[in-house]
């Protein structure tokens, strides 16, 4: 009887233990079920915010084709914005922006969405645009290869024994002091009024004529035909004119559009100390180093401005403006590296031994396509916009709404395009046959193009 109560509870034993045993299997089972659940739950819940992601940055892409396809110019960067802008959307955040680089744009859709936690997952899209312009379209670069007085009225007045060697544009009159003169063999001068030269004025040599002149109001006093017996040495001399206008100019739009500037401060580095977009006053070569870019979400450079105030190298790139006037400190040395065109709203002043150039030595060894600064201004104040004087040298393109004045003993060694010009001491360069970002111009065709390509396998995801 004894043995068989033992027995009974040895088997009731065991059973209770296999069933603790198949309970905490069960227990473990359960948890890593559960735990696998949330798991996977966790991993679906990030795929579906990476997916929105996806989605809201391809809608973005889309977004910036259709902008593309309805700005007025998308042959110009002014018209497209150049760094991230945000477009709506009804979940999640979405921005869109752009980037021309001669005839291609690249395009970015950007999609940002929630995860939770305060987390956000981002997805970017990029996807390269051709330009296809009609029936060839190409930007009109001739008052870029030359200097350009575009005013009506007064004279255009070469003085204090200036002689320029490069063609030279005048829209209205045109004035040649004593000892003062256009040279070269490659030269042409174009005179919209009138011209009058003084006794000892040139216009080409016996031995060396100018390409072509070609005045429409006439020489002297009564304006008459102009001849040879008029001092004028050319291998033709006519009175018609090549069209040439003057680029025309869009302060405003640079002014919210350019990748540096009031509305887009440095992404990488910082302007100088006390250097503002919007500042009264601008100094870009102070006695210390700076980092100044505007780069895109893949980190490549929209535009930049880099000192090194020890070696005076001056790196830029891209589109940048200043509300202020650009000054500089005497006896300043500048040799820039790249291709850019910096606008200012009030005026440029280069005085007292400062040299801006594209080049070491500052001459005709200069590749304008290569390394070109292209100045612009335009005052609403001031009747002139750019200054150089007291042995102050330019070397690179320069840009006036209003007047320039290289007359007090300052010289430019490249294109100067104004209303008027004031010039004394100018220096042949190398033909220009690209412009920076942003440099105004004219196509000479219908500003759209005949179709926006996608172009193949361009595009990217990150």
């Amino acid at each position: 009887m004894d043995q068989g109560k033992r027995s009974l509870h040895s088997e009731h034993g065991s059973a209770l233990v296999f069933a603790l045993m198949v309970m905490m299997v069960l227990i473990f089972a359960t948890t890593g079920l559960l735990g696998l659940a949330v798991s996977n739950r966790t991993a679906a819940a990030r795929s579906l915010d990476a997916v929105q992601a996806s989605n809201l940055a391809r809608e973005a892409l889309s977004d910036a084709h259709a902008l593309l396809w309805n700005v007025s110019d998308p042959t110009k960067q002014g018209s497209f914005p150049a760094v991230p802008t945000a477009v709506a959307t009804p979940a999640g955040q979405a921005y869109l922006w752009g980037q021309l680089s001669g005839t291609t744009w690249t395009l970015w859709g950007r999609g940002v969405a929630a995860a939770g936690l305060g987390r956000t997952v981002t997805r970017t899209v990029s996807r390269q645009v051709q330009i296809v312009p009609g029936n060839g379209a190409i930007t009109d670069l001739r008052a870029w290869n030359m200097l350009y007085s575009d005013a009506k009225t007064g004279c255009m007045t070469l003085s204090n024994n200036a002689t320029l060697k490069v063609p030279l544009y005048v829209a209205g009159n045109l004035c040649i002091s004593n000892n003062a003169g256009i040279t070269g063999s490659t030269t042409t001068l174009q005179v919209g009024g009138t011209l009058t030269l003084a006794p000892n004025a040139i216009v080409g040599t016996t031995s060396t004529r100018l390409a072509s002149v070609n005045v429409v109001g006439g020489c002297g006093s009564p304006p008459h035909l102009c001849t040879a017996a008029d001092g004028i040495h050319a291998n033709s001399i006519g009175t018609t004119l090549s069209g040439i206008s003057k680029p025309p100019i869009d302060l405003a739009s640079w002014r919210t559009n350019a990748p540096l500037g009031p509305n887009h401060p440095c992404t990488v580095g910082a302007l100088p100390a006390g250097v503002t977009f919007t500042g009264a006053t601008v100094n870009l070569f102070p006695s210390s180093d700076y980092d100044c870019r505007a780069t895109d979400a893949q980190g490549n450079i929209l535009a930049r401005l880099t000192w090194n105030h020890t070696t005076h190298i001056f790196q830029i790139a891209g589109t940048i403006f200043f509300d202020g006037d650009l000054t500089t400190t005497n006896n300043t040395t500048v040799i820039y590296q790249g291709q850019a065109t910096i606008y200012t709203a009030k005026t440029a002043t280069f005085s007292n031994n400062v040299t801006v150039c594209g080049s070491t030595s500052c001459n005709s060894s200069w590749d304008p396509n290569t390394n070109l600064l292209v100045l612009v201004a335009g005052s609403s104040t001031a009747s002139t916009d750019i200054t150089a004087s007291n042995n102050a040298v330019f070397q690179g393109g320069a840009y006036a709404v209003n007047d320039i004045d290289f007359s007090n003993n300052g010289t430019i060694y490249g294109p100067a395009i104004a209303r008027q010009l004031y010039i004394s001491n100018n220096a042949t360069f190398p033909p220009i046959t690209k412009l920076p970002p942003g440099a105004p111009a004219i196509i000479t065709t219908a500003a759209t193009p005949t179709s926006l390509t996608p172009v193949t396998g361009s595009t990217r995801t990150s």
